[in-house]
């Protein structure tokens, strides 16, 4: 059996600290080769920092040439996304059942190993293989350089030599990538002016004021009755950089683990102030909306394509349930597309929001195929709207596990956070109220978004202007 390492990263560039790694692994463990996996880009969001997966494997591959047992793969670009480290073990297992794959990872990923997707799974069939010494069993000892891609892009940025700290064979290179990609995030033409601007100052912080209002009122009721929740998204961003609301956004999410969602749905319509009102499809049976919102009576806030829907449309909060994860990728993969297709089912039964198999009701059509489009007419027709409904609660608790570390808000590719992580979890300022987070909040906006930054450009500060805003 051939012995492997893998070693996975951005190398966002590459650098002689990545390949003195290497080079040291493989010999002190005796392996037959180091793979560097090139981790691909998150397909959800743009990362200004980071280069174009092809440029990034290029260099990789340029910079090892030569050196014996060190290998560069782009396995885990041709992957389904967003690629979880043990999907791309067990899929290089069944690849190639003549290797022995070992992973090689840093001591402060070992620090939080146990919030990894099934790192049960991954210490059972797999070696690990953790840099630099500490305590931890497999521990190695190797020369650390003391260089980071991060100092590289910076010294590139400012025009500063940067030999001796990767092969001079890259160097060419990493100049010339990194200085282009520097001059394409320059701001874009005045004329380009950001979604916030739809929005007077006044207006939204009064809307602000608005939802932490209502948030203050969920966040009441789950303390009453010891019920989970957290900030997710955009608001768990906020709590993470501003310590409220991103000045630019306009709503707020809140995550809840399915039994707690389930009890807050019994209880929030008792326990809610006159001034509030619970939306969900009990309690309204024409809500396009298939999770809960709780909205502010007297307000109004008309989303383009449900205006004329006579529902209630005052300011809200949204509230999604978390559920188990499938335990493999492909079947979470077929829970995402089975939900999505009964999502636009039950969306379909109240306004219809495409351009074929029937008369589109909104001004700007969504994109859809025309056997999606038929396939969910003909539900429609067979199928009541509670029905269907019923379908997609079915679907997304297909797979309820004790064993199960991570849930997920399903609707979602990405949005997922482990149990333990909000059991309890840890509460922060925001705005003017103390909300509840992910213990690991960093983490957990990274394995949602992949990258995150605080000050965004002004085109890409994007909200969610109403056709209606009353306050």
């Amino acid at each position: 059996m051939r012995k492997i390492a893998i070693f996975g990263g951005s190398f966002n560039p590459i650098h002689n600290g990545h390949i003195a790694l290497a080079k040291a692994v493989r010999e002190q463990c005796q392996l037959d080769e180091v793979w560097l996996m090139v981790s691909p880009q998150n397909p959800l969001k743009e990362e200004s920092d980071l280069l174009a997966d092809e440029l990034r494997l290029e260099m990789a591959k340029k910079a090892v040439e030569g050196v014996e047992g060190i290998v560069v793969s782009d396995y885990e670009m041709h992957l389904p996304k967003p690629s979880y480290t043990w999907t791309t073990l067990q899929s290089l297992s069944k690849k190639y059942p003549d290797c022995t794959f070992t992973l090689l990872i840093g001591g402060d990923n070992w620090a939080h190993f146990q919030r990894w997707y099934h790192w049960q799974d991954i210490l059972h069939k797999h070696d690990i293989i953790v840099y630099p010494r500490d305590q931890h069993l497999g521990t190695i000892d190797v020369p650390l350089l003391d260089v980071s891609s991060t100092e590289i892009r910076q010294k590139v940025r400012q025009g500063k030599s940067i030999e001796g700290l990767m092969p001079e064979s890259i160097i060419p290179l990493v100049n010339k990538y990194y200085q282009s990609k520097n001059k394409s995030q320059k701001p874009k033409a005045k004329s380009q002016e950001p979604t916030t601007n739809s929005y007077s100052e006044e207006e939204l912080e009064q809307l602000h004021q608005h939802l932490y209002k209502i948030t203050a009122e969920v966040i009441r009721i789950c303390e009453k009755y010891r019920l989970r929740y957290f900030l997710i998204g955009g608001s768990a961003i906020g709590a993470y950089y501003w310590k409220g609301i991103i000045p630019w956004d306009d709503d707020i999410d809140i995550g809840m683990p399915r039994r707690d969602y389930e009890q807050f749905l019994k209880i929030a319509p008792q326990e809610l102030p006159k001034d509030f009102f619970l939306q969900h499809p009990d309690t309204e049976p024409h809500t396009p909306f298939w999770f809960a919102k709780v909205r502010e009576n007297d307000t109004l806030y008309v989303e383009g394509h449900f205006r004329k829907l006579k529902i209630h449309h005052g300011i809200f909060v949204d509230i999604f349930p978390f559920d188990d994860i499938p335990p493999q990728r492909v079947l979470e993969l077929l829970q995402y597309h089975a939900f999505g297709f009964l999502h636009a089912c039950f969306i379909g039964k109240e306004v219809w929001q495409w351009k074929h198999a029937g008369r589109c009701e909104v001004d700007n059509p969504l994109p859809r195929g025309v056997l999606g489009c038929w396939a969910t007419r003909i539900i429609d027709t067979l199928l009541s709207k509670q029905t269907i409904f019923r379908l997609m609660r079915w679907v997304q608790q297909w797979f309820v596990r004790r064993d199960n570390v991570f849930i997920k808000n399903i609707v979602t590719k990405s949005d997922t956070i482990n149990k333990f992580d909000i059991t309890p979890c840890d509460k922060v300022p925001f705005g003017p109220l103390n909300a509840c987070v992910s213990k690991y909040l960093k983490e957990y906006l990274l394995r949602h978004y992949g990258h995150i930054q605080k000050d965004l450009p002004k085109e890409q500060q994007v909200n969610h202007k109403p056709a209606l805003l009353k306050l």
